[in-house]
């Protein structure tokens, strides 16, 4: 990103009340906010789950406490379930 150079309009107590940029510098800025934007949209919708994914996961995860209720199934502690994801 080219340096900017902000101005600050401030009270009667020197606090920072607004920021001066030139129209150039704010059109630059706002290019690279809707590049960023659009950057992470991508990268959000490659790892979205569907619907189907979500409910597929609590049925399994019911299933799983099912199993455990009945014995079945073996307890997992919880730096195993974080060793999976």
């Amino acid at each position: 990103m080219k340096s900017i150079h902000p101005q600050f309009i401030t009270d009667d107590k020197g606090r920072k009340l607004s920021v001066v940029l030139s129209i150039k510098e704010f059109k630059t800025l706002l290019k690279e906010l809707e590049g960023t934007s659009r950057s992470i949209k991508l990268k959000g919708e490659e790892n979205e789950p569907s619907k189907e994914e979500i409910l597929a996961g609590i049925a399994q995860g019911l299933k799983e406490v099912k199993l455990i209720r009945a014995g079945k199934l073996k307890t997992k502690s919880i730096q195993q379930l974080l060793d999976e994801l």
